[in-house]
């Protein structure tokens, strides 16, 4: 749970009748104390996960909580949890007020479609925990000027960390940090809406075209006002439409992904009629449907009926969208796995016909990126079986 909690600190813990999503809460598993957060709750039970850790608790029960943790005593300093989250978010916000002036005045076009100005939007106040980035969707024309222009605020480019580097055309997303004392501050720059691979971009021409999508964007966004600072950010129909696709382009893995669509119906109510509408004008139903049906499973009837079937796909992909959505968002998977898994739902789920799908399936960049990305995922299996033979000799 670092840096909320560290090894050493004391916890104050409140008991409470109930506990909400995001609240840090003390139980005891397998004989030891943990405090891990909320992520999820369902019929009396909780399930809780660490910030830091990749895998969930699994479920637990209200009355086998001990309390929620309130403060901290770190070397004789008592910390309250709730400033932490006040601190960081007024860091965060600082540096993105600034990243938006700076646009505003160079004419950059951009628009905010992830991170703090949206959650701020949506919910009117800071969030229960703390944020790790901000994606800011940028116009391909512009894209040279943005990357100088958060270089010049002291952002530094992180370098592409993918096994597989870039295959195909230029990234569709570059990764920016400044380190900002205590908390960093970190900015995904995107050329489109990040429904597919964000470097390995051979494999995106199994995907609808998305610069018609990407364009409605910017022309339909509108100023969001925090502090003295204009904001672009989307209309509430499209925030929701990129949370889906957002979605999918993780696996369908986050719980607080899975949480904010539903807020995002609760509070903003977006025009569900009108969004139908623009997934299927522009070709998204393949990848939203299987989000959405997900967003229902665990948090019944957030979404009606109609608005399903409007945006059901054929009937193989509805049969592939279901499969899908056995899935388990809780919990992380690997970098390798992940990539895997990505590839294989946008290979079944493209429009395209079977013919352009083999055509594309077998280019030399791609059968590149099955070597080099199957190479990890083999070896690991192979060191495991190895050391298995060798604690059993």
């Amino acid at each position: 749970m670092a840096p909320l909690i560290l090894p050493r600190d004391a916890l104050l813990i409140e008991k409470c009748q109930e506990y909400g999503t995001n609240d840090i809460v003390v139980f005891k598993k397998d004989g030891k104390f943990i405090a891990h957060r909320v992520i999820y709750q369902s019929d009396g039970k909780i399930i809780t996960k660490g910030d830091r850790n990749s895998k969930d608790d699994g479920f637990t029960k209200k009355e086998e909580i001990l309390g929620k943790v309130t403060a901290v005593k770190r070397k004789n300093e008592k910390l309250i949890i709730n400033h932490f989250y006040l601190t960081q978010s007024s860091s965060y916000l600082r540096e993105l007020s600034k990243i938006a002036k700076a646009f505003n005045e160079a004419r950059i076009p951009y628009v905010f479609i992830k991170g703090l100005p949206i959650h701020l939007f949506v919910e009117d106040t800071v969030s229960k925990r703390l944020y790790i980035d901000a994606d800011i969707l940028i116009k391909k024309s512009k894209a040279t000027p943005a990357y100088n222009l958060l270089s010049k605020l002291g952002f530094r480019k992180i370098p592409e960390a993918d096994s597989f580097g870039v295959l195909g055309q230029e990234p569709t997303q570059l990764t920016f940090y400044k380190k900002i004392s205590p908390f960093p501050v970190i900015i995904d720059l995107h050329l489109d809406i990040a429904l597919g691979f964000t470097r390995a971009t051979a494999v995106n021409n199994l995907l609808p075209n998305l610069d018609r999508f990407t364009d409605l964007i910017f022309r339909e966004s509108f100023s969001y006002k925090i502090g003295r600072v204009n904001f672009r950010i989307p209309k509430k129909e499209f925030i929701f439409i990129i949370l889906l696709v957002h979605f999918f382009h993780h696996n369908f893995k986050g719980a607080s992904s899975l949480n904010f669509m539903k807020e995002v119906l609760i509070r903003s109510k977006p025009d569900l009629k009108k969004a139908s509408k623009f997934i299927n004008s522009y070709r998204l139903k393949n990848f939203v449907f299987p989000s959405a049906i997900i967003l229902n499973k665990f948090y019944p009837n957030s979404l009606p009926k109609d608005f399903l079937r409007k945006i059901k796909p054929n009937i193989f992909k509805t049969f592939v969208s279901y499969l899908f959505s056995l899935t388990w968002p809780f919990s992380e998977e690997e970098r390798v796995i992940a990539g895997i898994k990505r590839f294989v739902m946008i290979f079944l789920l493209s429009p395209k016909k079977i013919k352009e799908k083999l055509k594309i399936l077998f280019r030399k960049e791609l059968l590149h990126y099955y070597l080099v990305s199957m190479r990890p995922l083999f070896l690991s299996s192979f060191k495991k079986l190895f050391r298995s033979f060798l604690a059993s000799s």
